[in-house]
């Protein structure tokens, strides 16, 4: 098997270029990392072809039928971690669409790579498949696939706006938030069954221009003086308890 091993080469320069929005958005590619991940996406039938070290495939052998071998110091070309192990999957990005969805949840300006793969990967833990970005980090960058485990590939991803917004209020969805003033969210026992829950940006929180939009706002109590938490914490903490609490109609 022919090893890569110059940095100039075009298509390892090609590969590397899919770690940019732009040409993975052009390309509808996208370069995931790690063992791990590689193999949740060959599960899912996503990939394209898969690229390994020379050290990882003497140890590992073919993993499969379409591999590229490249040198070991070839590997930060392509990684964007500050340790790799070797292991990289060019997949194609799926475009799910779900019918008649009853939750949603909304990230509002969320910029944070790691923290949009955690709530993702919650997400889907406990039911939400279809989740809406207004002005949003990329989900299709190595940390946002690392962090939600590939379960990124699960979920159906939609861009949206203020107009998709006020036309989703119109269809009769129920806007709630997380906020500080809101009400204490473990004494709700009764969210409604159709809504969508909107996390905000980890400094600014919900977008001043769809606060008004909002029919209900939720706070989490803490203690010791701890005023406020991780996005993806808050997040999961949020949708735990809407799973537990929903109405069934």
């Amino acid at each position: 098997m022919k090893i890569i091993t110059s940095s100039q080469n075009e298509w390892l320069k090609s590969v590397a270029k899919l770690n940019q929005k732009s040409y993975s958005k052009e390309k509808d590619l996208c370069l995931v990392e790690t063992y791990k991940i590689v193999k949740e996406c060959l599960g899912k039938n996503i990939v394209q072809y898969v690229i390994m070290t020379q050290s990882q495939y003497q140890k590992l052998g073919l993993l499969y039928p379409k591999t590229y071998v490249i040198q070991d110091n070839l590997a930060t070309k392509l990684s964007q971690t500050t340790t790799t192990d070797g292991i990289f999957a060019v997949v194609s990005i799926p475009h799910k669409k779900m019918k008649d969805v009853d939750n949603i949840l909304v990230l509002d300006h969320l910029q944070d790579p790691s923290n949009m793969g955690a709530i993702i990967r919650t997400a889907y833990a406990c039911d939400y498949k279809t989740i809406y970005l207004w002005n949003c980090v990329y989900p299709y960058t190595t940390k946002v696939v690392r962090s939600s485990m590939g379960y990124v590939f699960d979920i159906e991803i939609v861009q949206c706006d203020k107009p998709m917004l006020e036309n989703m209020k119109r269809k009769g969805y129920h806007f709630l938030c997380a906020d500080m003033q809101g009400e204490d969210i473990f004494a709700i026992n009764n969210f409604p069954k159709k809504h969508m829950l909107f996390i905000g940006n980890e400094g600014h929180g919900i977008s001043h221009e769809i606060q008004n939009m909002m029919d209900s706002t939720v706070s989490i109590p803490m203690c010791n003086g701890v005023e406020s938490l991780n996005a993806s914490v808050s997040a999961g903490i949020i949708m735990y308890q809407i799973k537990t609490n929903v109405r069934r109609v």
